[in-house]
């Protein structure tokens, strides 16, 4: 007992680790001057593109945009020049929102984006959210990082509210290229050999354990599947989800088959769904595997297990992790461990009915 609370309060201090690591060092460093042509609007809006039916205001170094038509929308947009010039890009800036009530599709909120588009002005399978609004939030600060794709075309920094009604306000805009500090990458790899040493470690008491056989193979698999989705860079996540809408989408609450299928990747369940089917069936084949273990205990695992793949996604180029995704990797565990016991429990009274000889 006494090496498993060792294990895990190691395990608790590294994930803590992380996660201050993460937070609190800054990984890059400005390396342009503003980018954005009249970021502040002293000058109105002459300096951006503005489309939609809404309305769009300036007031000092606000814009504002309102929209009360339900299916109407309006844009405040500015392309960037030689968008291959900066492999990566830091735009950040200050929201709120007041009474955004969000269209039928997923993405109609109100929403600060770098989008990057080809030749044929489509949109790439690339992160290019900063923020989404809906509701009422007070001011906030948003900022993200961003890859260029070397096959841009285009870069378009678009302050919008789409498909939904509301008002949006946004000031303080910026856009700047950015570079990692050297120092963070050597930090970085020192944390991934950390993690790796730690897991191992981790994992020393189950290996006399494992067999060869049919729980302990799909147990195997599962958690490999899931590891890899982890460490998955969010370019070839995006492009992923982008084969199951395409493919599937017609099973999905919510898609517009007629829109853009890149639009509709950033909120739609496609990841969600993702995460609890792996851990439903990551769930059912560790009951599987240990029949007599204490549910609690292996519930207990599952979440532990599930923290882990949300801290490593730090690891991962372009993934950062989410509360909301660890809440339905949980919500998978239980529901997992629920139907293996509804399963179970269905053979048995078939079993002293005689209609299952197993």
């Amino acid at each position: 007992m006494m090496i498993w609370v060792s294990r895990l309060i190691v395990l608790g201090l590294l994930m803590v680790g992380t996660i201050l690591f993460f937070h609190l060092f800054e990984r890059y460093e400005i390396s342009s001057p503003e980018l954005l042509v009249d970021p502040q609007f002293s000058e109105g809006l002459s300096h951006w593109e503005l489309s939609g039916r809404g309305a769009a205001t300036t007031l000092g170094d606000t814009v504002l945009l309102r929209v009360d038509k339900a299916g109407a929308g309006v844009a405040v947009r500015q392309y960037l020049p030689d968008p291959n010039h900066y492999p990566l890009l830091h735009l950040a800036a200050e929201l709120k929102s007041e009474d955004i009530r969000p269209g039928v599709r997923f993405w109609q909120k109100g929403s600060l984006a770098l989008v990057s588009l080809d030749e044929n002005q489509r949109m790439l399978p690339v992160p290019h959210l900063v923020a989404q609004l809906s509701g009422t939030q007070s001011w906030r600060s948003y900022q993200a990082v961003f890859r260029v794709p070397t096959e841009v075309h285009a870069l378009r920094v678009g302050v919008q509210l789409i498909g939904a009604t509301g008002t949006l306000v946004v000031k303080h805009l910026s856009l700047h290229a950015v570079r990692e500090r050297a120092a963070f990458v050597y930090y970085q790899y020192l944390g991934v050999a950390i993690w790796a040493m730690a897991l191992i470690w981790l994992a020393l008491p189950w290996f006399s354990q494992l067999r060869w056989d049919g729980p302990h193979l799909a147990i195997f698999l599962m958690v490999l599947a899931i590891a890899m989705g982890t460490l998955l860079p969010a370019n070839l996540k995006i492009l992923l989800e982008l084969v199951v809408v395409t493919t599937f989408g017609q099973f999905i609450p919510g898609i517009d088959h007629a829109a853009e299928p890149v639009a509709e990747l950033d909120s739609a369940p496609v990841g969600g769904f993702g995460h609890v089917l792996f851990f439903v069936l990551l769930a059912m084949a560790v009951r599987w595997a240990y029949p007599r273990q204490r549910r609690r205990v292996l519930i207990f695992i599952l979440l532990l297990f599930a923290a882990i793949t949300e801290v490593l996604q730090f690891f991962a180029v372009g993934r950062t992790p989410s509360v909301n995704d660890f809440a339905i990797d949980g919500l998978g565990a239980l529901v997992g461990i629920g139907l293996f016991e509804l399963v179970r429990q269905i053979r048995r009274r078939l079993r002293r009915q005689g209609q299952v000889s197993y």
